[in-house]
């Protein structure tokens, strides 16, 4: 265990929480959806909320216990990565 790089991925899922919730407030879904700068810009935070919590229990396997469905917020990152990548090809293909 490295408490130090643990609390430093933790500061890293922190704050990008706090970023999801500065970029998304006042905002609807509509927004959400219309807009592909929010739209990026949330999915990057969630990605990196899962990565960076991913490392943070692989240094302190302990912390699964305490963070709530953390396997869950750890994969939550990949279904939108999933998108991002079949959307670009799609994008990429002349398709919409």
């Amino acid at each position: 265990m490295q408490p130090h790089e643990t609390k430093k991925y933790l500061f890293d899922s922190a704050e990008a929480c706090d970023l999801i919730h500065a970029f998304t407030s006042g905002k609807t879904l509509a927004n959400y959806q219309k807009d592909p700068l929010l739209l990026s810009g949330v999915e990057r935070q969630f990605e990196i909320v899962g990565e960076a919590l991913n490392q943070a229990i692989q240094n302190d396997p302990s912390l699964a216990e305490l963070i709530s469905n953390s396997s869950r917020i750890i994969s939550f990152r990949e279904p939108a990565d999933s998108w991002v990548r079949n959307h670009r090809r799609r994008s990429c293909l002349g398709g919409a």
